[in-house]
Order: structure tokens, then sequence, then C-alpha cells
């Protein structure tokens, strides 16, 4: 076996994807490189394989955000957006309970909160070119804990095929004394 093929083979059973320095590969990098689209040169000597990378072009997330607004949600309430784009993720704001025309909370407890915070939170994707599909993680404080089944009762019927992964954390307080406050991370398809 050439020497190559060895630092190659030493690199995966030590359970780590190490390039020619020694430093862990990225996710990215190890991807691409498994589909062919990074170029490299191996260059060997009696003592030992050195990778070298030869110059390539690699896409690179844009550091470029873009903020999002829609009337079909309450306004941000302070200094941040209701939503911001950073390349095929969308980072939703936590969305309230809100009316988005009156900006007073809906009546009827948990369950009416819960479901305009999920509604305005997917008026908010969908003006960001996502929906709620497209949801990876969603973040849900609670005033109460006691309110959770109610909340999830409601949370169920948003996601009804693969649920998003999810925290719920009881929360002293919340802007406007709210009950429920749910924000979202997505990666548009």
């Amino acid at each position: 076996m050439d020497d190559a093929r060895a630092a190659h083979r030493y690199f995966q059973e030590d359970g780590k994807y190490k390039c020619f320095h020694g430093s862990v590969k990225s996710l990215a990098e190890r991807r691409l490189e498994k589909e062919n689209r990074i170029p490299y040169n191996v260059e060997t000597s009696n003592v030992r394989s050195k990778f070298l990378f030869s110059a390539m072009e690699v896409p690179v997330m844009s550091n470029h955000r873009e903020s999002v607004h829609t009337d079909k949600a309450p306004a941000a309430i302070g200094p941040y957006s209701q939503a911001n784009i950073a390349g095929s993720m969308v980072f939703v704001s936590g969305q309230l309970g809100l009316d988005e025309q009156t900006g007073v909370f809906v009546e009827g407890g948990i369950r009416a909160q819960t479901e305009k915070a999920l509604r305005n939170m997917r008026a908010v994707l969908e003006a960001a070119g996502a929906s709620l599909d497209d949801v990876t993680a969603c973040t849900v404080f609670l005033k109460d804990m006691n309110d959770f089944a109610a909340m999830n009762e409601v949370y169920a019927t948003f996601f009804t095929e693969n649920p998003p992964s999810r925290a719920a954390i009881e929360v002293a307080r919340l802007p406007k004394d709210g009950i429920v406050e749910i924000s979202c991370i997505a990666v548009k398809a």
C-alpha cells in the first residue's frame, strides 16, 4: 500500500479527518472532498506523505444577511428584525401571541396565544421564502411550565410530520408580559 493510502487510513482509524497540518477538516470540506469537488495533489517522499491542497474554489457561505419584514406578523418591539436570512438559513425572532393589527395579545389563554405565535412565525417564514416544513429547530419560552401540555397540543397541529428539534424553557418574564414566545431556525429548500 502506498504512503498516501496508509496515511489516509490512519486518519480514518483515528476517528478524525485531518489535513496535512493536523487540524480537523470541517464537515463541508469532507463532503466536498467526497464528491470530488476539491482537487488535491499528494506528494510522497520516503519519510512520510504530505497532503498538499492545490488552489481550490470552494463555495463559502456569505456573511451577508438580509432582514425580513412583513405586515402579516406583529412589528418588532425593539431594535431587532422579525427574521434574518443568511445564505439558505432563516433565523426567526421570538414570536408572541400578538395580533398583528392591534399589537394586543389574543384572548383565550395559552392555547390561543400559542396558535397565534405559530401563525405569526409562519407569516415571517413565508415572507423569507420559507415554510414551516423548512424549520429545523424551535425554542419555546413559557411563563409557566404548567402550560406545557396545552402548548404542546397546539404546537403538534402545526408540525404534523418530521417535527423540528425543540427546547421548551420556563422563564421568569416575557416581553409585554406574554405567556409564550416561540423562535425558530429554518433551512430553505
